[in-house]
């Protein structure tokens, strides 16, 4: 299960959670009056992305680094599509540490999420594996 917080207030709002594992909190157990809450499986795992989706609330988790997104069924699919309208040679930019980057502007205009050509692959790649994971998924 994945630690969430988001996924945790949309389940039920329920408090108390212990953390199991260190580093990255994809190893956590959610503990309310002794039961499991917020039961994530993974979709995919490529390089830093790492997609689950939550099994009561349907939501889908992208993490990355430091990141995590939220996102609807729908809204997964619309961020699908806007990946696929990005090609990484056409949009990359130069930063200071000399290293080329895709800028990727978040909903609020203040946030922006950088990549690098490895990252923007391994980002496809994820959500690609976890559109397929949830078909198959669908079927069982």
């Amino acid at each position: 299960m994945l630690w969430n917080p988001i996924c945790q207030a949309r389940c039920a709002g329920r408090n108390g959670m212990r953390m199991a594992g260190q580093g990255r909190p994809i190893a956590a157990v959610h503990i309310l009056n002794k039961q499991r809450m917020c039961e994530t499986r993974t979709l995919a795992q490529t390089g830093q992305a790492h997609i689950s989706q939550c099994q009561h609330c349907r939501m889908i988790f992208l993490w990355h680094g430091n990141l995590l997104l939220s996102f609807t069924p729908d809204d997964f699919l619309q961020f699908r599509t806007t990946l696929h309208q990005r090609n990484f040679d056409d949009y990359a930019l130069p930063f200071p540490d000399a290293a080329e980057r895709v800028i990727m502007h978040s909903p609020c205009p203040d946030i922006s999420f950088t990549f690098t050509k490895t990252e923007w692959a391994d980002m496809l790649a994820a959500v690609e594996e976890a559109l397929l994971m949830q078909q198959v998924y669908a079927l069982i």
